[in-house]
């Protein structure tokens, strides 16, 4: 594979104790970084330390990091998950995920030679910390690497806006440092992000979430039309005294659309509902329709089991990831995977209101008149409408 006199002017450098490799999706940086990472070690290993590959979990370290250096020196890098073990040309690699607070238990002691981190900004910082604090080895190096988030992230602030007084190195790549990247390619992936996503992940902006998080939500709405649509499914949020809410999804020509909608309030109508009174509007709601499943936020314990029990529908909890979910649903809506029907007022009605929460110092929707656009992230994640951007060579 190509590669661009930057990323060859970087591979063929010295790392110093550390080094943060940042910017926008496919701009190559975790390519030449794999890369980097199995340059150094096979240069400098001197046995005085362990080295270690870090990732928020071992999942994303293996995708990320792990499958392409096996496929790119197959027979030369081989990798076990679950012994959490690498071997390059029998240096063997510690294999670490950080995904929790106590992560940092896990490297404490240990004094390392080098150590290779993915996707800081999703790190704790307690274990970044106990990381730098373990290299203890002369020449000792670190080298991360991170798309851009919050300005008010801890790796922005306690190491990019230190980077002098550190001494650290901060490189920045962008979709033009990759040659492998065609322009209608380049083109197509900066429409399919808006707001802070392109912000961040296309421009390489450290910036706040500000504003609605869908604010192009009106080029999402269609005509209520019938169409011939070939599977169905249903998706929801549900509370007692909170919201209730379903949605019917309809598939047609590869396009899911919100059919229609559902919405009750406990609370709001000094009426709640039973599991089992929601599970008989829940019925009503799909009618005869052939509905595959039913999507369910996973904190509703007891309806999840009695819609089990009926034996009437196929159940799957929901992937509640937020921040991802939102950049899932974002992207699918924008590329025009998923479309509303004009009918689903309420639906609309959150759109209109649906804003970051500009007085968080993390990525986070207020909570408030939230329910639809909850449903809606449960259906487009769980199902990932469209994948996370191509987290591959090309990344």
């Amino acid at each position: 594979m190509a590669i661009s006199n930057k990323q060859k002017k970087f591979l063929v450098s010295a790392l110093p104790r550390m080094t943060i490799v940042e910017g926008c999706i496919s701009s190559g940086k975790t390519f030449i970084c794999n890369h980097k990472s199995i340059e150094h070690i096979v240069s400098n290993y001197t046995k005085q330390g362990l080295i270690f590959f870090v990732g928020r979990t071992l999942t994303t370290l293996e995708r990320n990091v792990l499958e392409p250096l096996a496929m790119q020196y197959n027979g030369y890098f081989k990798y076990s998950i679950n012994q959490k073990k690498a071997n390059l040309c029998g240096i063997r690699i510690e294999l670490e995920g950080c995904n929790d607070i106590s992560a940092e238990s896990k490297i404490r002691g240990s004094t390392a030679e080098f150590i290779y981190g993915d996707e800081l900004t999703l790190w704790n910082k307690p274990f970044l910390l106990r990381c730098m604090g373990s290299l203890r080895t002369p020449n000792a190096a670190f080298l991360g690497t991170t798309n851009p988030d919050t300005p008010m992230n801890f790796v922005k602030v306690d190491y990019l806006d230190r980077m002098e007084e550190l001494g650290l190195q901060n490189i920045k790549f962008d979709m033009n440092d990759n040659p492998s990247l065609t322009e209608e390619y380049k083109n197509q992936v900066s429409r399919e992000y808006v707001g802070v996503f392109h912000d961040r992940f296309i421009k390489g902006l450290w910036v706040l979430a500000e504003g609605l998080i869908y604010p192009n939500y009106k080029d999402f709405i269609v005509p209520t039309e019938n169409r011939a649509y070939t599977e169905y499914q249903i998706s929801s949020d549900y509370g007692i005294h909170n919201p209730t809410c379903f949605g019917l999804f309809g598939k047609c020509n590869d396009i899911w659309y919100l059919i229609k909608e559902y919405y009750h309030s406990g609370r709001e109508t000094n009426q709640p509902k039973t599991d089992e009174e929601y599970y008989q509007e829940l019925v009503k709601f799909a009618g005869n329709l052939p509905v595959k499943k039913i999507i369910i936020d996973p904190s509703a314990s007891s309806f999840i089991t009695l819609i089990r029990k009926k034996g009437k529908y196929s159940v799957r909890e929901a992937d509640n990831s937020v921040i991802d979910g939102i950049r899932n649903t974002s992207t699918a809506l924008t590329v025009g995977k998923i479309k509303i029907n004009d009918c689903c007022t309420k639906m609309q009605e959150e759109f209109q209101i649906y804003a970051w929460d500009e007085d968080s110092t993390d990525d986070k929707p207020i909570k408030e008149s939230d329910h639809m656009c909850d449903m809606l992230r449960y259906f487009c994640y769980t199902n990932k409408i469209v994948y996370p951007k191509r987290k591959s060579l090309l990344d």
